[in-house]
């Protein structure tokens, strides 16, 4: 039943992106990742649910938590420069976190380095207790991602999603989610082959990443994690790709 209804979510084919992942993943020197590029806009977030309050989070706090992101990535994204905002219950309880950035950004191992315009924020790593999921928590986590943006001015947030990562494609699906590009990485040993949609191959590394300035588009809302592919500029080391 859980593999037909991720049929009917995500399709054959990220299905089968999934199998491909984690079967790379164990090898240990092989990755793979087919990932959407995804926008959502500020005015489609919704307002904190009452009794609800987000607050940035102490590196004492956030590490205390039993998140499914392993410590490293935590200290990567801390060591961006990203906010961790944590959403607190009406009884005190902290209850989820999430983690904002501005400026540039980068995904776990992916050698590549999204470069965002000055209206943008970049959101990942958001959890929420197993205790409170079924709960206002997430509701109110996207309104703190609103609010953190209110106070800078941001006007949209990006971020990129696994094509076999149901519910996080859910949940931007219900708040107007745009998919900007599609990705492809595949890793062997140090080594990265990044394409974006049908463009070409190009080659990085953790120590030579690829450049890709993010374009500010108007964000429409897609019914499908899969449209036409959009055609942006890609820079490496001052290069256009």
């Amino acid at each position: 039943m859980a593999v037909l209804t991720a049929l009917k979510t995500i399709g054959v084919v990220s299905l089968a992106s999934y199998g491909l992942a984690k079967f790379m993943l164990a090898t240990r020197w092989l990755g793979w990742h087919r990932l959407h590029v995804v926008a959502l806009a500020r005015t489609n977030l919704p307002a904190m649910p009452r009794g609800y309050t987000m607050r940035a989070l102490t590196p004492s706090e956030f590490t205390e938590l039993e998140m499914d992101t392993a410590a490293a990535i935590q200290a990567d994204w801390l060591g961006q420069g990203y906010d961790c905002l944590g959403v607190v219950t009406p009884n005190g309880a902290l209850a989820g976190v999430v983690w904002m950035g501005t400026s540039q950004a980068r995904e776990g191992s992916i050698a590549l380095d999204f470069v965002l315009p000055e209206q943008v924020a970049w959101d990942t790593g958001m959890w929420v207790h197993p205790d409170y999921r079924a709960g206002r928590a997430f509701a109110a986590l996207w309104a703190g991602v609103g609010e953190w943006m209110d106070q800078r001015g941001l006007h949209y947030s990006y971020s990129v999603i696994a094509d076999y990562n149901i519910g996080s494609l859910m949940a931007h699906r219900r708040l107007g989610m745009a998919v900007l590009a599609n990705l492809l990485v595949i890793r062997i040993g140090p080594w990265q082959w990044i394409a974006r949609g049908r463009d070409r191959w190009r080659m990085a590394d953790s120590q030579h990443p690829l450049a890709w300035r993010l374009p500010l588009t108007p964000v429409e809302p897609q019914t499908t994690p899969l449209p036409g592919i959009a055609k942006f500029s890609v820079g490496r080391a001052g290069k256009r790709l």
